[in-house]
């Protein structure tokens, strides 16, 4: 378990999050939509952080069921998720994200 609850702390949505779409939960959520979890319209905002727990043990399911690897993927999925990820890629060095710093930002 990733996330600590924080009581009254409310998640400001994966497209005004540090890093953007990047960011760990902008992950989440985005294989959250690959695998139906959440409409692809969601973005998480005002949601609770043990609501964000909620779909990341979802998502780890999903991906379990693929043996945790893009490759294990259905071609559709894998097909849409890799969409998702370049579009995810292109608007990241808007919110500040820089690939050359790997984790670091």
């Amino acid at each position: 378990m990733w996330l600590i609850a924080m009581a009254g702390i409310l998640y400001c949505g994966m497209h005004q999050a540090a890093y953007g779409d990047m960011a760990l939960v902008g992950s989440i959520i985005r294989d959250a939509w690959d695998a139906g979890i959440t409409p692809q319209y969601e973005t998480c905002k005002g949601v609770s952080h043990h609501h964000l727990q909620l779909v990341d043990d979802q998502r780890q399911a999903e991906w379990r069921d693929h043996d945790c690897l893009a490759a294990g993927l259905p071609e559709d999925l894998k097909q849409h998720q890799s969409k998702l990820f370049r579009k995810a890629v292109q608007n990241a060095p808007k919110p500040g994200w820089n690939p050359e710093l790997g984790d670091q930002g």
